[in-house]
């Protein structure tokens, strides 16, 4: 999905969390996040699996300014992953392991997936849902 707005109606109507995927097409962590997509392998499969409990929402560019719910830790660096409950709050307890200076950074494919699986558990375990 491109629009948070859309995502986060859908999100409510099939009661599923959403995942939020922040970039920017000039950005070069970026780029290597989605060449790492564009590879394929284990990582990506696990992310495709996983992603059919979730509301996938891509914010590119400036898609996401003006949304400071999605800058959790008060900072807009990218990319970063924002997951939300089926309410559209911000699960801000839900991080990467990756590096802990930048919480909502996925540096691959099979780092998200990690993050994706566990999430789905909590929020399916939370009084959200």
């Amino acid at each position: 999905m491109s629009s948070l707005s859309q995502a986060k109606e859908t999100s409510r109507a099939e009661n599923k969390p959403v995942v939020v995927l922040i970039h920017k097409t000039w950005c070069g962590a970026c780029k290597n996040l989605k060449k790492d997509f564009q590879a394929g392998g284990p990582g990506l499969d696990r992310v495709i699996k996983a992603s059919k409990q979730y509301v996938m929402v891509n914010l590119e560019d400036g898609e996401s300014d003006n949304l400071p719910d999605l800058e959790p830790e008060g900072a807009s660096y990218i990319p970063r992953v924002v997951f939300l409950d089926s309410k559209g709050n911000v699960r801000k307890e839900i991080k990467s392991a990756a590096n802990p200076k930048f919480a909502y950074f996925y540096p691959t494919a099979a780092s998200l997936a990690d993050v994706m699986e566990s999430a789905l558990s909590k929020l399916q375990g939370s009084s959200e849902l």
